[in-house]
């Protein structure tokens, strides 16, 4: 039983720190070339380490539109949030939804990192994207201010 309890707790585990994926490797765009991060990039804080207790959020940099390089504080760029435990406090944080569906106009943007793909949805592009995973979608809502920690 104990066995059983402690493979069911290490199972769960990646789900809540970052979902079991490899945040830090890079963006690709449709010909498997690497994306600069000015165009898309993703920030995961080492998991166990004291970076703000951030270690389950991933904060999702895109340049806007996409496929632009993003200027800082230039409004070319957004942010999007998975925070799977709620340790930010950040408005919207809520709106994340790790089993979701794509809407019926959502788009492939091309961009993919791993067994991961960034698609957007036209009518929802001010609200969230998707990230499209082997074993189900998630919807990662839009921060409304930019989140950083020093």
């Amino acid at each position: 039983m104990r066995r059983l309890l402690a493979a069911a707790l290490i199972a769960l585990a990646p789900a809540g720190c970052g979902g079991g994926v490899d945040w830090d490797r890079p963006w690709l765009d449709t010909d498997d070339e690497q994306v600069s991060e000015l165009i898309v990039s993703t920030y995961h804080p080492d998991p166990g380490g004291d970076h703000c207790e951030w270690d389950s959020v991933v904060l999702l940099h895109l340049g806007w539109p996409p496929g632009t390089a993003a200027e800082f504080r230039s409004g070319s760029e957004r942010q999007y949030v998975r925070d799977a435990e709620g340790v930010l406090d950040a408005p919207g944080r809520d709106a994340l939804e790790l089993d979701s569906k794509l809407p019926s106009d959502a788009e492939h943007t091309g961009y993919h990192s791993g067994e991961i793909q960034l698609w957007i949805s036209p009518s929802e592009a001010t609200e969230a994207v998707y990230i499209v995973r082997p074993e189900h979608v998630e919807r990662w809502p839009r921060s409304r201010r930019h989140i950083f920690c020093d």
